[in-house]
């Protein structure tokens, strides 16, 4: 971290009832066990690294960098942990801490997204802005933010069943939710490799498009190609029910408009 951002390299010790969570923490998803794991570890060694915290008046710190050590340190049952005050605003605290959770290997991908999202939305940084901030090239912001598109249903899902990121980017190319769904759940069943994903998200994309793009000509061909299937196999079900014994008929007529088609089957 810059030093120049700090307002003293003094470390003090504050209540932790005086410290108030960062209001654009993109952290969400904490392991519990992970949790439990520092807690322990404090217990035993205290707070080896102190938090960062600016001040929002005489009494009352809110919290840079440090959440993890933070929730573990109140789990461990400490009433006061090591802290520096640092002279920053709310603008540099969300950097400060996007920064440092980006570089931790327990920070998914949501998490690094909904913190682009906030970088982006909350304090105007371009796509350009928070490569530079962060390190990482400008076409992996872009493809991290492209992960917002998603429902939080689809996001949830995808913590949850921690899929990967490269299978997570390529199910978000698709628009519609309920091909998404289609595609996740042949990635959970299947425990599908990326590659193998964006080849059913590039087929998936492909037919749609093949859909969207029919001449009126072409369409109604199509269409009617699916409608001699669809008869074909009712008359050989009529035939299969009438093979039983069973009196069955299937009638079909057409009109300028609609094909009807009658299937009865005399009791």
């Amino acid at each position: 971290m810059n030093r120049d951002y700090y307002s003293s390299n003094e470390i003090i010790y504050l209540s932790v009832n005086k410290i108030l969570p960062n209001p654009y923490q993109p952290r969400k998803y904490y392991n519990s066990a992970d949790l439990e794991e520092l807690a322990s570890s404090i217990k035993r060694y205290g707070v080896l690294q102190p938090i960062c915290v600016r001040i929002l008046n005489k009494n009352i710190y809110e919290l840079v960098i440090g959440e993890r050590r933070l929730k573990a340190s109140r789990i461990a049952g400490f009433d006061a942990v090591p802290a520096i005050i640092v002279d920053v605003e709310g603008r540099e605290a969300a950097m400060l801490n996007m920064v440092e959770n980006m570089q931790r290997e327990d920070f998914n991908y949501m998490e690094e997204a909904e913190g682009i999202k906030i970088m982006r939305d909350c304090f105007g940084y371009s796509y350009s802005d928070i490569s530079h901030i962060t390190g990482k090239p400008v076409e992996y912001i872009e493809k991290t933010a492209r992960l917002l598109t998603l429902s939080n249903e689809m996001k949830n899902l995808m913590v949850d069943m921690k899929i990967t990121k490269d299978n997570a980017l390529a199910v978000s190319q698709l628009e519609d939710e309920k091909i998404q769904e289609k595609v996740l759940k042949k990635v959970i069943n299947l425990d599908l490799s990326s590659k193998r994903t964006e080849e059913i998200v590039d087929y998936e994309i492909q037919k749609l498009a093949a859909g969207e793009n029919e001449t009126g000509n072409s369409f109604r061909r199509r269409k009617m190609k699916e409608l001699r299937y669809l008869t074909a196999a009712l008359n050989d079900a009529v035939a299969t029910v009438n093979s039983t014994g069973l009196d069955a008929k299937c009638e079909i007529s057409e009109n300028n408009e609609n094909t009807e088609i009658n299937i009865q089957i005399k009791k």
